[in-house]
C-alpha cells in the first residue's frame, strides 16, 4: 500500500513538473517574441527618425548610407522608382521634413513582420501619415524589406508582394494577342518580385520579343528619366494592378494595352505587332503623356 502511494505521488509530481516546464517554456517563448517585436519597432523608429532628420538638414549622402544599412538592395531600387513615380520621398511620403516633427514618430507591430510607421506634421497634429513596412531578422539585425507605396495607402500584408515562381516558363508568340498577354504577364511580375537584377531581366525580355525599332523607342524614352519604362508608361508596377491589365485589338497590327493604377488612373500603351518567320514581335510602342500623375 505504501509503495502504491509513493508511486502515485511520483506520477503526480512528474506531471506537475512537466506541466510547469511547458508553461515556463511557453512563457519564455512569448516573452522572446514580444522582445523581438519591441526591438524591431525600435530599430524601425530609430531609422525613421534619423532618416527624417537627414532630410530636414539636407544630408542626402547620410541617408544613402542609412538606407544601405537598414534596407535590402531590392527595396532601395524600388524606393528610387517610387520616388520618380510620386515626385516625393516614399520613405516618409513627403518632399521635405520639418525637424519639429521628429518627436511624433510612432511604430506599431501589425503581425507577420509588418509594422505601421506613423507621424503627424505641424501644424495639423490631428492627421497622421501612415506607412506600413515589413522587416525581418537577418543575422540578428532587423532589415526593412518592403515599404507600402503611397498608391496603396495604408494596406499591408504579404499579398502586396510576390515571388518569381509566378513567372511563366515560356512566352507564347504564335499570335499577336497571346504574345501581348504572356509577355506582359512575365514583364510586370518582374517588377512585383523586385529581383536585384530587375533591369537586366526586363532588358532580356525586350531583346527577345521586341524588334530593333521597338528597342530604340524604349531607349529614347529613357532619356527623360532612366527610371521611366515605356513598356508600362510608368516608373514602377504594382502587383495589385496586374488584374486590371486588358488587351484590345484596334485595327490591322495595332493593339492597346491598358491597366489601372492609383485606384482610378487608366494607363494606355499602343503597340504594333509584326510577323517574322512565323513568329510575332513587338515592333512599335507609344504611350499617352500620363506617366506623372
Amino acid at each position: 500500500m505504501k509503495s502504491k502511494i509513493i508511486y502515485l505521488l511520483s506520477v503526480v509530481l512528474y506531471f506537475s513538473c512537466n506541466c510547469q516546464g511547458q508553461t515556463s517554456q511557453k512563457t519564455i517563448s512569448v516573452k522572446t517574441k514580444q522582445a523581438e517585436e519591441k526591438d524591431a519597432s525600435q530599430t524601425i523608429k530609430n531609422f525613421y527618425v534619423s532618416y527624417a532628420s537627414n532630410v530636414s538638414n539636407g544630408f542626402d549622402a547620410k541617408n544613402d548610407l542609412l538606407m544601405t544599412e537598414n534596407m535590402t538592395q531590392e527595396l532601395i531600387a524600388k524606393v528610387y522608382r517610387m520616388r520618380e513615380a510620386t515626385q516625393s520621398d516614399p520613405i516618409i511620403r513627403a518632399q521635405d521634413f520639418n525637424s519639429k516633427d521628429l518627436n511624433y514618430f510612432n511604430v506599431k507591430h501589425l503581425g507577420s513582420g509588418w509594422y505601421m510607421v506613423s507621424y503627424t506634421r505641424n501644424p495639423d497634429r490631428s492627421k497622421r501619415i501612415e506607412i506600413p513596412v515589413k522587416a525581418i531578422d537577418v543575422n540578428g539585425k532587423f532589415i526593412i524589406t518592403y515599404i507600402t507605396p503611397e498608391w496603396n495607402n495604408s494596406q499591408f500584408g504579404d499579398s502586396l508582394m510576390c515571388t518569381l515562381k509566378a513567372v511563366p516558363q515560356t512566352i507564347d508568340s504564335s499570335n499577336p494577342m497571346s504574345l501581348l498577354k504572356t509577355f506582359y504577364d512575365a514583364y510586370t511580375i518582374q517588377y512585383c518580385a523586385m529581383p536585384i537584377d530587375l533591369s537586366s531581366r526586363l532588358n532580356t525580355l525586350c531583346k527577345e520579343y521586341c524588334t530593333l525599332n521597338a528597342l530604340d523607342e524604349i531607349q529614347k524614352a529613357r532619356e527623360k528619366s532612366t527610371a521611366y519604362d515605356l513598356m508600362i508608361n510608368y516608373f514602377d508596377f504594382d502587383i495589385l494592378w496586374r488584374p486590371t491589365l486588358t488587351f484590345t485589338h484596334l485595327k490591322g497590327d495595332e493593339y492597346k494595352v491598358s491597366y489601372t493604377k492609383w485606384q482610378d488612373v487608366t494607363t494606355n500603351i499602343y503597340i504594333s505587332i509584326i510577323k517574322k518567320d512565323g513568329i510575332y514581335f513587338i515592333d512599335n510602342i507609344s504611350a499617352e503623356e500620363n506617366a506623372y500623375i
